[in-house]
């Protein structure tokens, strides 16, 4: 199964819908997850455009306020939901991928910037992982980077990236390697950079 995630910072404009369309189709994507919507009511967005069609599953969370925002779509011949749950910041999806043993669950990941909020995310989804056994995948955006290095013209705190180091390593995750650039967001025209985004996993014993 190809996965892709996008914080595509607004999902209503037809151009994003027909760019998340030609995404899907030339990376072959099975599941995709979305952070930052900015759509306040998600029965607006287009998704069969999005999907290019209409053989795929969606789950959301709307945005509180002006930013936020999470969207699932997958392909219910590839993966097969058993149950999800939900909160302003993440939305995971549990059930049968096809030709992998057992429970899988990926987690659509939209970190707060405060850092009390992302510890309190850290603990719900590490309450969430201990709940269901099997294979395990976090994607998305966590607006926090694991060391200093991972930031270039941008400040670097200490206590979020240690906030963020102890999560992984209590949930026993592993970062996918990923081809492309070494930092993931930019602002101020490239002057800016951080890795804030990625997919994690906890490997198959």
């Amino acid at each position: 199964m190809n996965c892709l995630r996008l914080n595509i910072r607004g999902c209503g404009e037809t151009h994003k819908i027909d760019w998340l369309c030609r995404l899907k189709y030339s990376q072959k994507v099975d599941f995709i997850g979305l952070q930052e919507t900015r759509v306040a009511d998600s029965h607006t967005i287009d998704f069969s455009g999005a999907w290019g069609g209409n053989n795929f599953v969606v789950e959301a969370v709307n945005p509180v306020g002006r930013s936020d925002g999470l969207i699932c779509m997958w392909d219910p011949v590839i993966f097969t939901k058993t149950q999800s749950s939900s909160s302003r910041n993440f939305l995971s999806i549990c059930g049968h991928w096809k030709g992998v043993p057992g429970i899988t669950t990926l987690v659509n990941v939209y970190s707060p910037q405060s850092i009390l909020d992302k510890r309190k995310l850290w603990t719900d989804l590490l309450e969430l992982k201990r709940s269901i056994a099997g294979v395990w995948i976090f994607f998305g955006d966590f607006n926090a980077v694991r060391r200093a290095d991972e930031r270039f013209n941008s400040q670097f705190f200490h206590y979020t990236a240690l906030d963020f180091n102890k999560f992984i390593v209590e949930a026993g995750l592993q970062e996918f390697n990923q081809g492309g650039k070494k930092f993931t967001y930019m602002c101020e025209f490239g002057l800016k950079l951080s890795k804030l985004d990625g997919f994690w996993f906890v490997p198959i014993l």
